[in-house]
């Protein structure tokens, strides 16, 4: 059995294929619905947010505070405050160990402050 010279014809059914009124009304009905799909999920956050902060998860506020733990000196919280200003979100900073102990102790924790 030989295979050679199957891409001529496989070349030559795609083209017969792609000249009929079925494949051109097809592809233009699912090039539609993609763009519609796309459309609708761009949308879709806009229509249902009602108002609402862009942190909130079904109403429920996921995030009250950031807390900022940096000895380095390489950014402070009032980096972070200004980008979180709009969400409502408090931004909590800490460069000394003490307090920086208490944070961590409560991130491992879960609990909130």
């Amino acid at each position: 059995m030989s295979t050679h010279g199957w891409q001529k014809v496989f070349k030559f059914t795609f083209l017969q294929q792609m000249k009929t009124k079925a494949f051109i009304i097809s592809s233009i009905i699912i090039c539609a619905l993609i763009f519609a799909m796309m459309v609708l999920l761009g949308l879709l956050p806009v229509l249902l947010d009602e108002g609402e902060s862009s942190s909130d998860i079904g109403g429920i506020n996921a995030v009250d505070k950031i807390y900022v733990i940096d000895n380095s000196g390489i950014t402070k919280a009032d980096d972070y405050i200004d980008t979180f200003a709009g969400m409502k979100i408090e931004v909590i900073s800490s460069a000394e160990k003490s307090e920086t102990d208490s944070y961590g102790d409560i991130v491992k924790n879960g609990t909130r402050v």
